[in-house]
């Protein structure tokens, strides 16, 4: 194996509070069968579950291949009056030496032993391609399945378009690689969206197309204390709507009627699941952002001030 060059792969990885996780997370990575160079840059942001300690024995056994950043509190970047892992993460990808760049966040592992392999020969057999992921397992407590299940996320065929990306396909973020030319330089939006991934996607889709492997690498947990995956559905509409003039921005403005529909939708579906369960903050919500555009919504004014008093009638206003 010709590791002198420096490595043709860096393997992204942001961590906070997953004790639980992260060791089957480097192991994963640490068992990739390649005949390139990869490294792994891990990034710790100050966890007190032990995560820390963790990474600190990972780094020491592992030298030549991890390379551990520990990060403090103090310097989390807050968007949307939030802490996340941004700064953590941007900060990492100004590490990265590689000439292909994966992700994968500490609470997910990979599990196919060739996913980088496969990859990466991917790429290189298709000079037009940027990216390329795959498909993951979505594992909780309750159950596991495929995050690409016809019926409920559309599978996509094996070359994924920018507008596939912003319109159609989600990405597990956990099996995503990509060329380093079409990642810099990094979007300005990726310093203020609320989700960082679905900025990336786009972003690396506009100097070419994506592949799709149709294989199972890896495991996307789904806990609470993920990012999004396991709020509540007032959260993750506010983070979808939010995100969309960032994406909007990223792809050039070319899709906007598509994403305005989006968020449209978006409104409607939720104010349909606040009815049935009452859901009193998601009502109240939808209702504001659905209200001052009522027409657009098909929605006349008599509509608009009964689903007015719906909402306020869930628990106040």
């Amino acid at each position: 194996m010709n590791r002198t060059s420096g490595p043709l792969v860096s393997v992204v990885v942001t961590t906070y509070q997953h004790a639980a996780y992260i060791a089957a997370c480097l192991d994963g990575i640490l068992a990739q069968r390649t005949d390139f160079a990869v490294e792994v840059l891990v990034g710790e942001d100050e966890s007190t579950d032990g995560t820390r300690a963790i990474c600190q024995r990972y780094a020491v056994r592992h030298p030549d291949r991890i390379r551990l950043f520990l990060r403090q509190r103090k310097d989390v970047m807050h968007i949307g009056g939030r802490a996340t892992g941004r700064a953590n993460l941007l900060h990492l990808l100004g590490e990265a030496r590689g000439t292909f760049i994966a992700l994968c966040e500490g609470d997910d592992v990979w599990t196919d032993p060739d996913k980088l392999a496969r990859q990466v020969a991917a790429l290189h057999a298709d000079p037009q391609a940027m990216g390329c992921f795959t498909n993951v397992l979505n594992c909780s407590a309750e159950q596991s399945s495929p995050y690409f299940e016809d019926g409920v996320t559309r599978v996509p065929q094996s070359m994924v378009t920018e507008r596939d990306v912003v319109l159609v396909h989600g990405v597990p973020t956990c099996s995503f690689l990509c060329r380093r030319s079409a990642l810099f330089p990094l979007p300005p939006g990726l310093w203020h969206s609320p989700v960082a991934d679905s900025l990336l996607f786009p972003h690396v889709a506009r100097s070419g197309h994506l592949l799709y492997l149709p294989l199972v690498t890896a495991v996307r947990h789904v806990h609470a204390g993920g990012i999004s995956s396991m709020k509540g559905p007032l959260e993750r509409l506010r983070v979808e709507l939010d995100s969309l003039p960032f994406i909007d921005a990223v792809s050039g403005h070319r899709y906007s009627a598509e994403l305005k529909e989006r968020g449209r939708k978006a409104l409607l579906s939720n104010w349909a699941t606040a009815l049935r369960t009452h859901d009193g903050p998601l009502a109240r919500y939808c209702w504001r952002r659905i209200a001052p555009d009522r027409h657009a919504h098909g929605w006349n004014l008599s509509t608009t001030l009964r689903n007015g008093l719906t909402a306020m009638g869930f628990g106040g206003w």
